[in-house]
């Protein structure tokens, strides 16, 4: 939310993240809670996010994921379960949720590695 400072001090962290980690499968999905769109366009032209935001201005996310204090993540696995949450911003706190992150990336199976193509014959 444009109103929320911790909010806005995540932002660099996330855009850094997903640079980081984007090509090993982290998407990062923020969702704004304000109730004017105005505000959260300012808001977003201002911090330049380069992952997804989704709105939800009667804040029905906030209630179903049990908002407590904001911002809250949490890191989902692919198959939709929730592998760790994380409740405010603080710059002491980056290090624990990027190992965090970077120990869901480990988790995820790798693609095979593509089979060199040969020419016919050899």
């Amino acid at each position: 939310a444009s109103w929320c400072a911790p909010c806005r001090q995540s932002f660099p962290c996330m855009n850094d993240l997903v640079e980081r980690y984007g090509d090993r499968g982290l998407e990062i999905v923020a969702i704004d809670l304000d109730e004017d769109p105005a505000d959260a366009t300012a808001f977003l032209d201002e911090l330049q996010p380069r992952f997804r935001v989704a709105f939800d201005p009667q804040g029905e996310s906030a209630e179903r994921f049990g908002l407590v204090a904001m911002p809250g993540s949490w890191l989902i696995g692919p198959d939709g379960s929730v592998l760790s949450s994380h409740v405010g911003f603080r710059d002491k706190d980056k290090a624990l949720m990027e190992a965090a992150i970077v120990e869901a990336l480990d988790a995820l199976p790798r693609p095979a590695a593509a089979m060199p193509e040969t020419e016919e014959g050899a």
